[in-house]
């Protein structure tokens, strides 16, 4: 639910005018939208809550809190209870099931924090590229993509296309995604009047972090099978 700024100023005037506020700026501020605040992460942890335990049902286990840190909770808590879009939210409620079921992936705390840097669209088209989709290819080497500009989805998708080069670049900036130059040589001996020669061709490629396949590992579906999946 989107705080509406219009109504923060007219309750904070409202205060003010009551005389209800005295002592620092920061209590003032605490008076004014703390409690708003405290009641927004709340129902964003309740309403995860319920998400978490269908992934439960999904994997066909039972919670074991144990299995699961303090530093860990509070760290997932703590981002997990800002988020209020549904498909993040989805994310870290794999997360955290994951994580009580025992996940190395999922209990890695700094897939926590790159989870909540993640928009929906980000997300849609990085579990649709991990899964082996938009092009993909595999030649007896990693899961990687040819950079030509062209990516395409051969399935239907939730990637916002036009949004589609900003999610692209912040995958790479949070390392889920990276860039590789790949060189390749090709002789040329058709010429008759120069004699072979070489050709090199440069082309970037992209390929799966290490990063990128804990965090997949951590929150992908576990209901939706994939080919690329299949194949391994």
């Amino acid at each position: 639910m989107p705080i509406d700024p219009t109504h923060i100023v007219s309750s904070a005037k409202d205060i003010v005018k009551s005389d209800a506020i005295s002592g620092t700026l920061s209590e003032a501020w605490g008076a004014i939208i703390g409690d708003r605040i405290a009641t927004w992460r709340l129902k964003n942890a309740a309403k995860i809550q319920l998400k978490v335990q269908k992934e439960f049902e999904k994997l066909g286990l039972k919670p074991n809190v144990d299995k699961i840190p303090e530093r860990y909770a509070i760290t997932w808590f703590e981002e997990a209870s800002k988020q209020d879009e549904d498909d993040i939210q989805d994310l870290f409620a794999r997360l955290l099931a994951r994580a009580a079921a025992g996940d190395d992936d999922a209990l890695d705390r700094r897939n926590i924090e790159i989870i909540s840097k993640l928009t929906p669209n980000d997300a849609a088209l990085f579990l649709e590229m991990a899964a082996g989709g938009w092009g993909a290819i595999r030649f007896g080497g990693p899961l990687h993509w040819k950079e030509t500009g062209k990516f395409f989805s051969t399935k239907p998708t939730k990637v916002n296309v036009e949004s589609f080069n900003r999610s692209y670049e912040h995958l790479i900036t949070l390392g889920l995604l990276a860039r590789h130059t790949q060189s390749q040589e090709k002789v040329n001996n058709r010429s008759l009047d120069y004699g072979p020669r070489i050709q090199t061709t440069v082309s970037n490629i992209v390929v799966l972090t290490d990063t990128g396949k804990s965090v997949y590992e951590a929150v992908k579906d576990s209901e939706i099978g994939t080919s690329e999946e299949k194949k391994t």
